[in-house]
Formats: C-alpha cells, sequence, structure tokens
C-alpha cells in the first residue's frame, strides 16, 4: 500500500476519490475481524429486497449496520429503540465511502435505555407532572454534513 501522504519532495499523484475508497476499505476489512457491539436500534428501513438498514448507537455514538436478508431469516424481528447485541463485520460502502457493521447475528436484549427515556420524556414522568410541548423543526446548515438537520425546541432553548 502507497503512503496516504507522501514527504513534499517527492512527486505526488492525487488518488481518485474511488482509489481512496478502495484502500480504505482493504485496510479496515483486512486488519478487523468480527465484532461483537451493543447498542440500541434507531432509524430502521425494511426494503423491498429483504436487506434490512439501522443505526446502532450508545449515548455518545453510532454506526451504520445492514443486516442482508440471508442473515435477517433467522434474526429476531427488530424494532426501534430496542437493545441488542450483535455479531459482524466492519466493511465499506465504497459508492458513500462510508463504513458499516454487515451484521451476522442479532441478540436481543430488552427495551434501550435511550427508548425509554424519550418515553418518560414523552409520558412527563422526569417532569413532576408539568407538561411541555416539544417541536421537531428543519433548519438549513452547512456545518452539521448536509443540507439540513433536525433539532428539538424546548422554551426557546436547543437540545
Amino acid at each position: 500500500m502507497e503512503d496516504l501522504f507522501p514527504a513534499a519532495e517527492e512527486t505526488r499523484k492525487p488518488w481518485s476519490v474511488t482509489r481512496l475508497n478502495r484502500e480504505v476499505r482493504a485496510c479496515l476489512e483486512g486488519s478487523i475481524g468480527p465484532v461483537w457491539i451493543e447498542g440500541e436500534i434507531s432509524n430502521l428501513r425494511r426494503q423491498p429486497s429483504g436487506h434490512q438498514y439501522f443505526s446502532l448507537k450508545d449515548e455518545a455514538c453510532q454506526v451504520s449496520c445492514v443486516l442482508f436478508r440471508g442473515a435477517g431469516a433467522s434474526a429476531p424481528a427488530l424494532r426501534d429503540g430496542i437493545q441488542v447485541e450483535l455479531s459482524g463485520q466492519i466493511s465499506v460502502y465504497e459508492p458513500r465511502g462510508q463504513y458499516q457493521v454487515v451484521v451476522r447475528r442479532v441478540q436481543p436484549r430488552g427495551a434501550g435505555e435511550l427508548e425509554a427515556k424519550l418515553r418518560a420524556l414523552q409520558e412527563n414522568k422526569d417532569l413532576g407532572g408539568a407538561s411541555i410541548k416539544l417541536k421537531i423543526y428543519t433548519r438549513p446548515t452547512d456545518d452539521v454534513g448536509g443540507p439540513s438537520f433536525t433539532f428539538i425546541r424546548k422554551s426557546g432553548k436547543y437540545l
């Protein structure tokens, strides 16, 4: 594999985006074996092909996951908000340069903590009976990785 950042004296030849993504894929897939990960499912999307795409998240981070139809046939029913342990392989989806976990096995672990907190907030359990209204807005931005992002506004403060 060539040096990604050659010394200034060397003649540099820029890589194509395709080559960069292929090199990153080869590096990740070649150095990280099967992994076990624990987290909460969110943004579950089922495709007509039978594949399922979702994010697995904890309180600080998230990772994209794909459960292909063949592996999903023996998997339990997935839904947003459940806590799971899964095994899979790290891969890179080259057209977008996005790494993801290709899931091989899923084991449910019950309701997720983040989902429970959201439900409690919706039911006003954490608010001592006080009632608030949450509004979801979309506002254009240039610094959050896309043309828009969603935020929640509560009493004039953005969460």
